[in-house]
């Protein structure tokens, strides 16, 4: 594998890592009895940028080396099934975590006081963090699934 390569796909990890932290800090942030509006503004642009970050690197390796020399490999070893099932569904519903950062950044910079003084709007919001964090451990999941399969 060459450096950028290496490199493109550290990011994608690490800044899909920093996504998955900060998804799950906004749920347990609303999920307390109190909930820091600066710490949510913080941490919702940092998760954005981190899912965005994520998204893009990883559409980069995707395109110019996954498709073309990982995915045989993948599909010829003892786990084919890693890609037809995890790949294929993963390259799908990880478009909803950066929608739903963007989300979450718009709600907390746009309304925020709103959401925490309201417990209506705390509830939704809390439950759409936990929506979020069961995709982003699935993405995560499929993600170590599929990069084992390569080896």
């Amino acid at each position: 594998m060459s450096s950028i390569f290496a490199i493109t796909l550290s990011v994608h990890v690490i800044a899909g890592i920093v996504g998955v932290i900060g998804i799950f800090a906004i749920m347990m942030s609303l999920a307390g009895r109190r909930s820091s509006l600066r710490f949510l503004k913080i941490t919702s642009a940092t998760t954005l940028i981190s899912f965005l970050t994520s998204w893009f690197t990883g559409g980069y390796y995707y395109v110019l080396r996954y498709g073309s020399e990982v995915k045989p490999v993948i599909k010829a070893g003892d786990n084919p099934w890693a890609h037809a099932l995890f790949m294929e569904a993963k390259e799908h519903i990880f478009l909803f975590l950066p929608v739903l950062a963007f989300l979450f950044f718009l709600l907390f910079f746009l309304m925020g006081k709103e959401v925490l003084a309201n417990q209506k709007y705390k509830k939704v919001t809390l439950l759409l963090a936990v929506l979020a964090s069961l995709i982003a451990l699935f993405i995560t999941f499929a993600g170590v699934l599929i990069s084992g399969s390569a080896q």
